[in-house]
């Protein structure tokens, strides 16, 4: 007999920001395939370091004191056998939030979980010269 269950292949497990200016936002698009031969249903909740999981709230995942910073469109959706669909990862860069990292998971019903680790740094512009006079 052949067991099959629901899953997804995720392009990748990590996803690095960088630096974001402040009051501005970051966005990288991530492929979702459904490989099997089966519907999968899914959603997005986060993780962050000493606390538990934060579901999704209407069509977008937010994530604990980084309710503001991380989130994730679509946050739920089911995906046909073969199906593939974009998700996008933001990180918004606020001015309490200079350095920020969480999981994003996603929970497959009646399948296992992924884990995409997230992390970004908001900053400010700064330009700073060395001389007082500059060269016509």
């Amino acid at each position: 007999a052949k067991v099959i269950f629901p899953n997804l292949t995720i392009a990748t497990d990590k996803i690095t920001f960088g630096s974001v200016l402040l009051d501005t936002f970051a966005v990288r698009e991530v492929p979702l395939v459904n490989p099997s031969t089966m519907p999968v249903t899914y959603r997005w909740v986060f993780e962050s370091a000493g606390r538990n999981r934060v579901h999704e709230s209407g069509t977008t995942a937010l994530v604990g004191n980084t309710n503001e910073v991380f989130d994730i469109v679509p946050c739920k959706g089911t995906l046909a056998p073969g199906q593939t669909q974009v998700a996008q990862f933001f990180f918004h860069g606020h001015t309490n939030s200079v350095t920020e990292e969480c999981v994003a998971v996603c929970e497959v019903d009646d399948g296992p979980d992924y884990l995409v680790a997230l992390s970004g740094v908001a900053s400010i512009e700064a330009v700073a010269y060395n001389r007082t006079a500059f060269d016509p």
